[in-house]
């Protein structure tokens, strides 16, 4: 499975400084990182999953990619900070209100995805998991089908 970001990504999202990242998720653990840009990446995938085909394959939409590091950021930053409250001044917190914003936005079709490859990424047309049933015409079953038939036209 393509991955749609990588920790080095969610790394610069959180530091403060790239050059010095302490005090900030940027000191976690390539293996911390990698769990927040996968629950991210779930976070995306379930928000989508009845409009597109995920997961998404490369290219990733650049705009998918960014999301992912925004979530994945805010995601790590809980790790880091665990008991400690984030102000909704910080960047991280504004970048992931943001992103679910964006992602509601997907979902409902009011923001279009590019492909990456200058063309659109198509939405999913109906059959899968999620899509509306298209209605039936005419009777299903009738009375023969369940053994009740016994007189007149059934």
């Amino acid at each position: 499975m393509t991955a749609y970001a990588t920790a080095d990504q969610v790394k610069l999202a959180v530091a403060r400084d790239p050059d010095k990242p302490t005090g900030s998720a940027a000191t976690l653990g390539f293996d911390q990182l990698d769990l927040a840009i996968a629950d991210a990446q779930a976070e995306i995938d379930g928000r989508l999953r009845s409009q597109y085909t995920v997961p998404f394959t490369d290219p990733v939409p650049a705009m998918i990619r960014s999301l992912t590091i925004d979530i994945a950021a805010y995601l790590a930053s809980l790790t880091f900070y665990q008991e400690k409250d984030m102000k909704d001044t910080d960047p991280v917190v504004r970048r992931y209100k943001r992103a679910c914003c964006m992602l509601g936005d997907i979902a409902s079709g009011s923001i279009d995805l590019d492909a990456g490859d200058g063309g659109p990424v198509s939405p999913r047309t109906g059959g899968g998991f999620g899509s509306p049933i298209p209605p039936s015409e005419g009777a299903l079953f009738g009375m023969r089908n369940f053994g009740l038939a016994r007189f007149g036209r059934w």
